[in-house]
């Protein structure tokens, strides 16, 4: 192996490594399942690595792995048959630009520390929702019948409180969690 194809493959290496959690949080994102985020992580990629020569230098990794991303959850979609809401292509373009603008560089405790933080701040019942869907692995269509609402609204009120969430742990994060 040639000095050059050496420093291609730490290239390649290097960048998939820095941008591992924001394709695999946005791939989870989409399929709420950890089994299948990884497997459409790995299947990604491979299509990043075969493709790396068509990758411009100097252009964004982020948002060219999660274009790849994006292309390889619809194609998971359409042959699992398993996801019940799909999302449009604005929807999922959308989420790939916000998940390409996170800033997921902090130490995992902080970051944990920021959320047990900010899950003490919301109410009883938007923990226990919560902790229905993420921990307990309820179903939205569950989740709804049980909070009486459509399986749309149950989706925004999720999100709802992940973009709560995340924003009140960004601003701890920023702030050093000095006033917490």
């Amino acid at each position: 192996m040639s000095g050059l194809e050496k420093d291609r493959i730490a290239e390649f290496s290097r960048m998939v490594t820095e941008s591992r959690n924001r394709v695999f949080c946005f791939i989870y994102s989409m399929l709420h399942n950890i089994a299948d985020a990884e497997d459409v992580y790995q299947q990604s990629t491979i299509v990043m690595w075969n493709k790396f020569d068509e990758f411009e230098e100097g252009t964004n990794f982020v948002n060219w792995a999660l274009a790849i991303a994006h292309n390889k959850i619809k194609q998971f979609q359409r042959q699992s048959g398993r996801q019940r809401v799909f999302f449009d292509d604005s929807v999922m373009q959308l989420m790939a630009e916000t998940y390409a603008t996170l800033d997921i560089k902090q130490p995992p405790s902080e970051r944990m520390e920021g959320l047990l933080h900010c899950l003490s701040k919301l109410a009883d019942k938007q923990r226990r929702v919560l902790r229905l869907r993420y921990s307990d692995s309820v179903s939205i269509r569950d989740l709804a019948k049980q909070e009486r609402k459509s399986e749309a609204a149950m989706v925004m009120v999720l999100a709802r409180l992940r973009k709560s969430l995340q924003s009140c742990i960004s601003s701890m994060l920023s702030r050093g969690m000095a006033d917490g």
